[in-house]
């Protein structure tokens, strides 16, 4: 009675050793197969984080081995190939370095070497307005705005003078991570941006005359936005007078007028017959009031052959009698 209790819980035991030993037999053997199948090639890594413009030196790379059908373009197998190069991006730790990470040879080190060819870089003094609240980080793009004076109060006007430029540095940080030391509420007083020579030179003039502003662009906006800025007026609206009671009329307003003096004859002549005129003082005065200076401009009429009938309908005219 005995063995026939205990003899199904021993034969499923049995069968049970059975089935782990094929099981382990067959890893066993896929192990072999796959070890015997593939390769594996030792290829230069990042043995710790490399920021941007870092030196590469030995101490901060090492051969790791990879998959002989999975090394990357560009990876390299002798560290000894990469002295004196400069990453270009950050490079994590265990990440293969790649030719397409480094900057061009001879570039040096630092800042330089992440100006491409015929670019520059230049730094803009911000706050936590003008900064966009201290969220800018290494690698996205702005726009400039700036206040630019016209020749009077309503042609001043607010125009984007660059679009699109790389921040390539926020403070002294050229990566986005923020460094531990950091406190809540701290954020950076300068921004250097990567611009042509032209966009240099306008932000120079605009960083002199105003105060520019840096506008984040969304990580996909790459396009160029056609904008003529807005004036002064325009935010005013083209009929709106200025709320200011002694703001002065653009136009300028007239104030007095002279009439031409009365005309000197050489002959007296008799009613309705013509009488030569030599120096007949034909001028028109009139007196101006210009953003609060006055000026007195004379304009000089054509001279003419008049007769003494219109000399004399003339002077009461002129004269307001």
């Amino acid at each position: 009675m005995k063995l026939k209790k205990w003899a199904p819980l021993l034969l499923a035991v049995v069968l049970g050793l059975v089935a782990a030993k094929v099981a382990r037999d067959a890893v066993i053997r896929n192990r072999s197969a796959a070890a015997a199948g593939s390769k594996t090639v030792r290829v230069v890594v990042a043995k710790t984080n490399i920021a941007p413009g870092q030196l590469l030196t030995p101490e901060v790379l090492v051969l790791a081995p990879i998959a002989a059908d999975t090394i990357p373009a560009g990876a390299f197998k002798d560290p000894a190939e990469l002295s004196g190069r400069v990453a270009r991006t950050s490079l994590f730790t265990g990440q293969p370095v790649m030719q397409g990470v480094l900057a061009s040879k001879d570039a040096g080190s630092g800042l330089q070497a992440l100006v491409p060819t015929g670019m520059r870089a230049i730094t803009v003094q911000v706050d936590e307005i003008s900064g966009v609240a201290g969220l800018l980080v290494p690698g996205c793009h702005v726009d400039i705005v700036a206040t630019v004076t016209g020749t009077n109060a309503d042609t001043t006007s607010a125009r984007t003078i660059v679009q699109n430029v790389l921040v390539t540095a926020v403070g002294q940080r050229l990566t986005a991570a923020k460094p531990e030391t950091d406190k809540p509420g701290d954020f950076a007083r300068s921004v250097t941006i990567i611009a042509t020579p032209h966009d240099v030179e306008a932000i120079e003039l605009a960083s002199t005359n105003s105060r520019p502003r840096l506008v984040l662009r969304g990580s996909r906006d790459g396009g160029v936005a056609e904008s003529d800025g807005v004036t002064l007026a325009q935010l005013r609206g083209r009929n709106q007078r200025s709320a200011d009671p002694f703001a002065v009329n653009a136009q300028p307003t007239v104030i007095q007028q002279q009439a031409p003096a009365a005309p000197k004859t050489t002959d007296a002549g008799k009613p309705g017959e013509a009488a030569s005129v030599s120096e007949y003082p034909q001028h028109w005065h009139v007196t101006l009031l210009n953003a609060g200076s006055s000026s007195e401009l004379v304009f000089e009429l054509p001279r003419s052959t008049v007769t003494s009938t219109d000399i004399e309908r003339a002077i009461p005219s002129a004269t307001g009698n």
